[in-house]
Order: structure tokens, then sequence, then C-alpha cells
């Protein structure tokens, strides 16, 4: 049938095939959705391409093409046909972030290494070389070992599907030990953060709220640096992080002291949509240079923005706050069968966490 996009939302529940290509509009109940079908290795599979309204018909028409043009014409792929499929049917799964670090990797080394190459030709010690690479050119040792664990994903993505008959990432070690962080600041150390970062001039505003916002209320770096005005309710004293690294949204609590931080920000970025604005219309995302000069000014020993975070646990464990609250607050993945049957969702406790550390942090700072 001729699919029109301005009718899209009218078509009744179940599979509409587009005469101009091979797309496939899927209407459900919980949505419209793009798709199309594909044999690979004698397997019919089906592709989800996208979700109307959030891509258009025109787009959806273009990457069904695209998809078929990549249809490998033998069951050997190449790593780039296998990137296609994967990019396609695996990474939608993963979180925000995931996948942005898996499309980097990608664009920056898989594809200038292996792009036209079969992944039956792809061997361990190909793998190996390029891992060492990475430690030895690089200097990259934890990026290394997270290559790995991605690049055994991808294959195994393959092998489940009978692309190869083995996955060339297993039995291949890590190529460096896992750094275990244990860096936390001491009371001295967060009252003396607190003063240097006092100091700092107002061109630095946003990296310096970032960090205090970290420590205040334990999130991620890169959740804090990512977050929107439109992410903070109309009340300024919470937030919704709709993308956190365990894939599900995380509703936080602006105390006192991160609430007027924000304030004290909000007048140098009501502009754009980002709480900490970045160069060329991005969000803030290295700060790390920043936590260098702190800590030179500090002259202590040097610690991450990720360092405040596990500062924020320690910290609230030792004022008495419950682990289990402690791991919510941080948005930890729940273990065990209350994952599964637990789903309440905590927020009056994690304010009252919040707002003890916060009492916690003012008590150390305005200490003599």
């Amino acid at each position: 049938m001729k699919l029109i996009e301005k009718q899209l939302k009218d078509l009744p529940t179940g599979e509409h095939r587009d005469e101009k290509t091979r797309l496939i509009v899927r209407v459900t109940k919980s949505g419209i959705y793009y798709t199309t079908r594909l044999t690979i290795a004698g397997k019919r599979m089906r592709f989800e391409i996208g979700k109307y309204p959030d891509m258009s018909l025109r787009a959806a028409r273009e990457k069904a093409q695209e998809l078929h043009l990549m249809r490998p014409k033998t069951a050997i792929l190449t790593f780039e046909e296998l990137w296609k499929l994967f990019e396609t049917r695996h990474l939608p799964k993963l979180s925000k972030g995931v996948q942005e670090h898996y499309k980097r990797v990608y664009k920056n080394d898989w594809e200038n290494i292996w792009k036209n190459k079969p992944i039956s030709d792809i061997s361990k010690s190909e793998i190996i070389a390029f891992l060492e690479r990475l430690i030895t050119e690089r200097n990259a040792p934890i990026s290394a070992n997270k290559t790995r664990g991605m690049l055994h994903r991808i294959f195994e993505f393959a092998l489940s599907r009978d692309l190869i008959a083995l996955n060339p990432v297993t039995g291949i070690e890590k190529p460096a030990k896992d750094k275990i962080g244990t860096r936390i600041l001491s009371s001295e150390e967060i009252k003396s953060f607190w003063e240097v970062s006092d100091e700092m001039n107002l061109e630095y505003i946003a990296q310096r709220v970032a960090l205090r916002v970290i420590l205040l209320t334990g999130c991620r770096p890169g959740e804090i640096l990512s977050m929107k005005w439109n992410m903070i309710g109309d009340d300024t004293r919470t937030a919704l992080l709709p993308e956190t690294k365990n894939g599900k949204a995380h509703k936080i609590y602006f105390s006192d002291l991160a609430h007027a931080e924000l304030n004290a920000l909000k007048p140098f970025t009501t502009s754009g949509m980002w709480v900490f604005p970045g160069r060329g219309g991005g969000h803030l995302s290295r700060i790390k240079r920043t936590v260098a000069t702190i800590c030179d000014k500090m002259n202590s020993e040097k610690w991450t923005p990720r360092d405040l975070r596990r500062t924020t646990q320690t910290g609230m464990a030792e004022i008495g706050i419950r682990p289990d609250i402690v791991d919510r607050v941080l948005n930890h993945n729940i273990p065990g069968v209350r994952r599964n049957y637990d789903h309440y969702d905590y927020f009056s406790d994690k304010k009252a966490a919040w707002i003890s550390w916060n009492s916690h942090i003012e008590t150390v700072i305005n200490r003599k």
C-alpha cells in the first residue's frame, strides 16, 4: 500500500508494507514502529528501524533501503555488515551513553582496521594485537579492557545468529588489571575543595557547580554533565534523568546547597537547553583539567569526578544512612529478587538521605 506519513496514526493494528520500498510499518497498542525483514545466513529476521513520530517516514525508507543494500550476498559478512546489523538490532537495547561509546569506538578504530574484512577471517591474534596497541601506544589499559568486552558482545551477537562458528574473543583475557577505585575525600579535603572552588573565576562556574552537584547528589558525572533544563521539575527541587547507565530513569532531589548552586548557575546558561553547556552547542564533557587545577590548589592527592561519587556513598554510610537507600540514591542495580519484585521508588527515603548528606556537608564546609 502507499504509505503517507500524516496518515500513519490512523492505520489499524497490524503490519503495513510500503509499496515504494521494503519498509514495514507495524502498528501496536504501544506505538507505531518502522521495521523490515532480511534473510541472513538462511534465517528470516525482523529489524527494528525506528519509531514514529521520532523518525520520519522518509528517513525510515532510506534506512530500510540501506539495510537491504548491506545484506550479504553469502553467509559470510564483513565486519561493517555485522556492525550495521548489531547497530540496528542490538545496540538500541543498551543505554544511550553506551550506544554512543560503541559508535565512537567503531568510527575511530574498528572501521579503519576491519571494515571490509570478513568476520570469519578476524583472528584471535589480531584482536590481541589490537588490544595491546591500546596499552602500548595510547597508554589506555582500562580502555583496552572495555574494548575487549565490547568486541566480545558484538561477536557473541553474530554467534547467536549463526553468522560465525566461533567467537574469536572467547578465551582472550583482559589485557590489563582492572583498576578498582578507592580514593575518597576526607572532611578536610571536602572543606578545602569548597574553598578553592569558591575562588574560581566566573568563566568556570559551570565546572564548579557540576562538581559540587556530583558530590551532593552522588550521581554519575556523565549523567550530571548531560542534564538539560527541561529535566528539572517546576519546583526546581527535583530532576528526572531519563538516560542512565543501568537503563532506568533516575529521579533526584536537590538539597539546599545543590539548589543554591543551580540557581547561581542559571543566569549564565538559560540561553540553551544544557544545564552545563560546553563548546560547539553540546554539553560540558571534560572537567578533568579543572579538577587537576583544583587538586593543585588544594595541595592534595589527585582525585577524579568519580571519586566524588564514591565519597558520597562512603559518607552517607558513615552518617548512618541504610546501605540499600544509598544504593538507590546512587542508582545502582538492586541485587537479587528485590530487583524483580520490589518496584517501590523509595523517593521519600532518598530525599531524606540527600537532606541528611546536605546537612553533613554544610557542617563540614562551615567548620572553623
